[in-house]
């Protein structure tokens, strides 16, 4: 039927909508509802700050006349519509001379882009129709950069445009999610904060959501229909406002919205008659169901009995054999009192005959680390508490295992010659029907994949009908989280870390393996002997074995040792712990065979084996992740850069070597023990210990050239001052990554000579350039470490090295190779040196004394304190370090631990580790003296006597009466010549300050010690006259409110002239027209120091 023109036909509310209109409905909701709001919110934003920069750019838009006036705003290129701002056109129609061109707000640059039936919005507000909208974010010049122009042109055509069609064909299920993620992908290109573009993206997909419950064909909730009614009035009052370029298709869309609004309260009037009637139903149900559930209750009770009853007569007709099947105790098993009193912990055996609970524990660590020793030892000395039984099961691969398994069958009754396993099925049921408790220990569980049976004993349905509490105990080398990630239910805290020996449990288990007596020298030399195979029990167990078998002494042992090294290892195997254990785990050269295997045989384990290889030759107690790189140069093998470039690659290497406990992982770093270095170097023919070497060196230049090098500091000096170093500030952990790379370095020089000595023939790609400088940054940090003999030494092998190659070089090459004179400007070592130290990572606790408890480890804290006062330094030691890492972190243990350890390693004269303890607890205590007084003797020790005296009297601005009170100072000279050097100033002492730091003499002489130690309160000091200082500390220390230090402003022309040495630290310095002058015999060094022109 025809229509006559510019008639809109009728549209009658069906008595159905398809699921393409009520896609299209959704669609709708999340324009109005969601989008619009949106995009007005950016539009009077960027709007606003755009206009703006118009204003004052060279042609201004607010002061345009006319023929000077822009045509256009790039990167849009449509023409300024100026008819519709200022009532251009109301007023002059086309007469475009008349016009006012000034854009005067906001609001009349964005109705120059529309067409002027879109423009008569009031402001970026419900005026604004969402067309509008886009025809400004699709032209205006804050859009087009971040893409966002570009994606409001596809929402203004695909998605605003085919909606105000009312095609509702058009609304499949394709577009419909099609047209969701071009709205979602223009509101992420408009730069919202990420709460508000996450609370947007939570919206849309909510309605996405409601749509697809429109449309699954199943029942809708009202309260779904209610929302989408309400939604959809809203909708249509919305487009009710807009103003089409065509009313005829507003109209058609308004009538499209009623009949849609008209189902949906027909839809929801049915439904709340169908849930009336439905409801009375459900009320009958309930009540059969309530009849039935009780019956149901009351049968299932009975049952059990019944079931329980049966079970109990068939325990009570049957007697399980007790079993005690652990290998022979050894006899010189030493030491591990806390492992075996954590294990103990870790089981809870339970006097409840009728509790059914098996519990799982395991001994986690390297291999050659004393697993299975510890977990035989533990079974000896608890088994009284194992009533039921003890077994021990062997899990170093399938056929070990079904042995042990077959060995308890035969005792048992359970043996199957043909199924090991159905033995296995019938020899854990026979345990699970112990009523006492016992003990199951699976030695040796190092296998990658585990075969069937094991999963079987470790997750089978076995467990849950037992009648009694069992444990089972699990030695393995795999890592704790792989651990909770091969057993179904195992928790990491269920694993025991076992480490290597302490230096005290492993001289006790060499005199108790040897038999030689402890007197003063051959406990020196049972140290050395734990130190040299760095506590491992299975390498002191072959030395040990050794000693005794030829009745050597240990000093004999040694000296052996140094020349022979691993090689002497292989002439004595260890002693088996367990019948199950193989030759190979007997033996360092062989154990970790199972490990090196491993990852050959793992998806891309040559990449992992390449890095392994080349870690043989770093530090190994800390290789940090970094050193995964391509290499600098390059290595030549593509693919292998190619997987290290990758995260995952990376993190792929990490986990292969890290899985069965072959090396240890920290946050930033890898561990190794010396011994598995070893090993593998001796594995190594001849041309893989070339490429390895080259490979290694290579890493470590890579390493290097992502640090902060010394070279970036000496060369930015010299380049300043052409002949020496002048004032400095440094930063204390600016070279701390250059300081680790070193100690790679060092090995490599070791390793390097060793091999040269040895060598038949040299081999011409180790003597390189990258070799060479590698061997030069030893010589710089042995110099910068004040071992300037040493230093020399090393660098005249680098100069070697050069000789020995075939590269040729140029002066300028070896120049820029070796760029500086060894030994180092004293100014230039000092402030290398002081910029090595870690960095902080802790959390300030407390800014008051030592006096608050944090967590108590006061056991362990006690027996460390025992130990110092009986001069045990290093045992107080592991019991301090012990203390803290038994707490949950840095924020939770008790800070006194890290100021006593400090005490303990300044009595063993391990004044680095001294250090490190002592600046941690200042950054947990700041005020407290105790800190600075422990970093003051870790200081002296080094040498660094300024530092020293910097840091004393810090401690004693805390704590006035610290050099007579505290014996260490008490008892030094050097302390005891500092008190009275020391001034303390406030604010109010402006006009005392130049007399106090102004020196009583001038002396060209170096001091070992500053004429004065002037410690400035946080405050302005204005002075009014010429300040001379000479061999002088300055220190600000903060009013403990602020952060803030104290400021030296100097008034007119005065400054400062300095002389000798001179240290500040945390001081600002103002000058109005004076300045620092310094005499040509000044070393001066700042630390968190700053200068400006002026107090403004």
């Amino acid at each position: 039927m025809a229509t006559a023109a510019g008639s809109v036909p009728s549209v009658t509310p069906s008595t159905v909508i398809t699921d393409e209109q009520r896609r299209w409905v959704v669609i709708g909701i999340c324009l109005n509802k969601l989008l619009t709001p949106v995009i007005r919110t950016v539009l009077a934003k960027e709007i606003l700050l755009w206009y703006n920069n118009l204003c004052v750019s060279p042609k201004p838009i607010h002061k345009q006349t006319y023929k000077k006036h822009a045509m256009t705003f790039p990167p849009s290129t449509i023409t300024l519509n100026y008819g519709n701002i200022n009532k251009n056109h109301d007023n002059h129609k086309s007469r475009y001379s008349a016009y006012d061109y000034n854009i005067k707000d906001p609001e009349s640059l964005a109705r120059l882009f529309v067409q002027p039936f879109m423009a008569k919005f009031s402001g970026f507000d419900q005026t604004m129709d969402l067309s509008a909208a886009l025809a400004l974010l699709c032209e205006a010049n804050p859009f087009h950069t971040s893409g966002a122009a570009a994606q409001a042109n596809t929402v203004r055509s695909v998605v605003r445009n085919e909606w105000a069609h009312c095609d509702f064909s058009h609304w499949s299920d394709v577009n419909y999610l099609a047209c969701l993620q071009h709205i979602e992908s223009l509101v992420k290109k408009l730069n919202l904060s990420s709460a508000d573009e996450n609370e947007f993206v939570n919206e849309l997909n909510n309605w996405k959501d409601k749509g697809v419950q429109l449309c699954c064909g199943q029942a809708v909730d009202p309260d779904l229909l209610r929302t989408i009614k309400t939604e959809v009035a809203e909708l249509y009052d919305s487009v009710a406002i807009w103003r089409e370029e065509n009313e005829d298709a507003q109209m058609q869309l308004m009538q499209s919205l009623e009949s849609v609004q008209q189902f949906f309260k027909k839809e929801i009037q049915s439904l709340q008659e169908i849930q009336s009637v439905m409801g009375k139903d459900i009320e009958k149900l309930k009540v059969e169901q309530e009849y039935l559930s009780t019956k149901y209750d009351t049968t299932s009770q009975q049952l059990q009995a019944l079931e329980n009853q049966v079970a109990k007569l068939a325990i009570e007709n049957q007697e399980v054999p007790y079993l005690f099947m652990l290998p022979d105790r050894t006899e010189w098993f030493s030491g591990r009192e806390s492992e075996l009193d954590n294990l103990h912990k870790l089981f809870q055996i339970s006097d409840d005959i009728n509790e059914s609970k098996v519990q799982i524990a395991s001994v986690c660590g390297l291999g050659g680390s004393g697993k299975t020793s510890l977990a035989a030892e533990y079974a000896h000395r608890w088994k009284d508490e194992y009533e039921g039984g003890v077994f021990w099961f062997s899990g170093e691969d399938e056929a070990k295992f079904a042995t042990s398994v077959d060995k308890h069958a035969v005792y048992f009754g359970t043996l199957l010659e043909a199924s090991s396993g159905r033995t296995l099925v019938k020899t854990l049921d026979v345990i699970s029907k112990i009523q006492k408790p016992w003990l199951l220990v699976l030695d040796d569980m190092d296998e990658y994949k585990l075969c069937s049976n094991i999963g079987m004993l470790l997750s089978g349905p076995w467990k849950r009908n037992v009648r009694g509490s069992g444990h089972i105990l699990i030695t393995t080398r795999r890592k704790t989280k792989v651990m909770s990630e091969t057993i179904r239910g195992f928790k990491e805290s269920q694993c025991l870390q076992l480490e290597c020996f302490s230096l005290e449990d492993g001289k006790r288990f060499v005199f108790k393996r040897t038999g030689i007596s402890s007197n003063e020298v051959t406990c020196s030399e049972a140290a050395c002997l734990v130190e040299t195979l760095e506590g491992l029990p299975l390498a002191l167990e072959q030395a040990c074995a050794y000693i005794s078998h030829l009745s050597c002494s240990l000093s004999i042992y040694l000296q052996q040792y140094k020349q022979y090294s691993i090689h002497l290892l292989k002439d004595q195997e260890a002693s088996p712990v367990s019948l199950y254990e193989s030759p190979e785990r007997l033996a360092v050269h062989t154990t970790w065979l199972l490990n090196f295997d491993y990852i050959k045989q793992s998806a891309h384990g040559k990449f992992a084996v390449r890095f392994l290889n080349a870690c043989a030759f770093f530090n190994p107690s800390e290789i940090q992740k970094e050193l995964i790189n391509p290499g600098k140069p390059a290595i030549d093998d593509d693919s292998y850069r190619n997987y290290v470039a990758t995260p995952l690659g990376s993190l792929h290497i990490l986990k292969l070597l890290t899985e069965f406990s072959l090396f240890k992982e920290s946050r930033s770093s890898l561990a190794v023990h010396r011994l598995v270095q070893e090993v593998i170097r001796d594995n190594f023919q001849p041309e893989e210990y070339v490429l390895s070497f080259v490979d290694a060196v290579r890493f470590l230049c890579y390493g290097f050239s992502c640090s902060r090098s010394p070279d970036d500091l000496l060369t930015g000096i010299i380049d300043k001052n052409h002949d020496r170093a002048s004032l400095q500030a440094t930063d204390p952990s600016f070279f701390h990554e250059w300081h680790k790379m070193c100690l790679h370095a060092h090995e490599i020089r070791k390793l390097l000579l060793s091999f040269l000595k040895l060598s038949q023939v040299l081999d011409q790609r180790i003597v390189i350039p990258q070799t060479a400088r590698l061997v030069y940054e030893c010589a710089l940090h042995l110099n910068v470490n004040s071992m300037a003999a040493e230093a020399k030494e090393v660098v005249d092998f680098a100069y070697k090295i050069i000789r020995l190659g075939n590269t040729s070089l140029t002066k300028d090459d070896l120049v820029s190779l070796f760029p500086h004179e060894i030994p180092l400007p004293e100014l230039v070592r000092r402030v290398i040196s002081y910029s090595c130290i870690a960095p902080h990572v802790a959390t300030v606790l407390s800014s008051v004394g030592e006096n608050v408890e944090i967590l108590p480890v006061s056991d362990l804290k006690e027996q460390g304190n025992d130990y110092y006062k009986d001069r045990c330094f290093q045992k107080a030691v592991e019991k301090y370090t012990y203390a803290m890492n038994s707490t949950d972190g840095k924020s939770s243990y008790d800070p006194t631990l890290l100021s006593n350890r400090a005490s303990a390693f300044v009595e063993l004269e391990k004044f680095d580790d001294a250090l490190r303890d002592a600046e941690e607890y200042i950054s947990l205590r700041p005020k407290c003296c105790k800190g600075y007084a422990k970093k003051a003797l870790a200081l002296y020790g080094l040498k660094r006597l300024w530092d020293a005296a910097c840091v004393a009297a810090l401690a004693y601005y805390y704590e006035r009466n610290i050099f007579g009170g505290f014996k260490p100072f008490s008892e030094n000279h050097f302390f005891q010549s500092l008190k009275d050097r020391i001034y303390i100033c406030s604010a109010n002492m402006s006009s005392l300050v130049a007399s106090i730091l102004h020196p009583n003499s001038y002396s060209q002489e170096k001091r070992d010690l500053p004429r004065k130690i002037v410690i400035l309160e946080a405050g302005n000091y204005t002075l009014q006259k010429q300040l001379r200082i000479c061999d002088c500390i300055m220190i600000g220390v903060g009013d403990g409110a602020t952060a803030s230090s104290p400021l030296l402003s100097f008034q007119g022309r005065n400054g400062i002239i300095s002389s000798g040495c001179i240290n500040a630290e945390n001081i600002s310095l103002a000058f109005d027209n004076g300045h620092w002058e310094s005499t040509d015999d000044c070393d001066a060094t700042f630390l968190n120091c700053s200068f400006t022109d002026s107090p403004d």
